[in-house]
């Protein structure tokens, strides 16, 4: 995504607010249930420990769907 903040763009805003990003660039990763779950986060140096954690949140949301 790509966001021009001289243009009024309010929604990216406030999805990235919702993510969390109080900063650009930022590295988002969107889960199977978006937009009803929030983009997560990662840094601008993405460590595996991060991986880890995306790939356990993406196991939830979708063993949740399931059900």
């Amino acid at each position: 995504m790509q966001v021009d903040f001289t243009d009024k763009a309010e929604r990216e805003r406030l999805e990235l607010k919702r993510a969390g990003a109080d900063a650009l660039p930022v590295n988002l990763v969107y889960p199977p249930n978006y937009p009803d779950e929030p983009a997560i986060k990662l840094s601008a140096n993405i460590l595996p420990g991060e991986v880890h954690r995306v790939l356990d949140r993406m196991e939830k949301i979708i063993a949740m769907e399931k059900n």
